[in-house]
């Protein structure tokens, strides 16, 4: 996969299990990436330094999940930013979830990052 330029990222939209974005105004840059083989994912920069991975995989419980994270380079994010993050990026009425896993099962690879899973159906239909 070729890596895009930067563009301002207005919303995230999903279509046929497949992460894009509305070009426009924002405090939202991002791209197009692949940063693990075989998994494409929208890269987003905001303010304050944070950090947005946004993917589509594979979920036990619910077939293809949306997947989210977002990280800090030096602190957790504050609950105001990822709820203005998620307002604005897909929508206030978008229901995410935050899994607290087994420590056995942790695979963080950013000490200040939070994961979200969400229903990719709700924006497909």
């Amino acid at each position: 996969m070729r890596v895009t330029p930067d563009v301002m990222v207005a919303r995230v939209t999903v279509a046929n299990s497949r992460i894009g974005f509305i070009a426009g105004p924002s405090q939202w840059r991002g791209r197009h990436d692949q940063i693990v083989p075989g998994f494409p994912v929208l890269v987003l920069f905001g303010p304050s330094k944070l950090k947005i991975l946004v993917g589509v995989e594979p979920c036990q419980d619910r077939g293809i999940g949306l997947h989210w994270s977002m990280s800090h380079p030096g602190r957790y994010p504050t609950w105001d930013e990822i709820m203005d993050a998620r307002d604005a990026l897909f929508g206030p009425e978008r229901v995410f979830q935050q899994e607290l896993a087994k420590r056995s099962e942790w695979v963080n690879l950013h000490s200040n990052c939070f994961h979200f899973w969400g229903d990719v159906e709700s924006e497909e239909r």
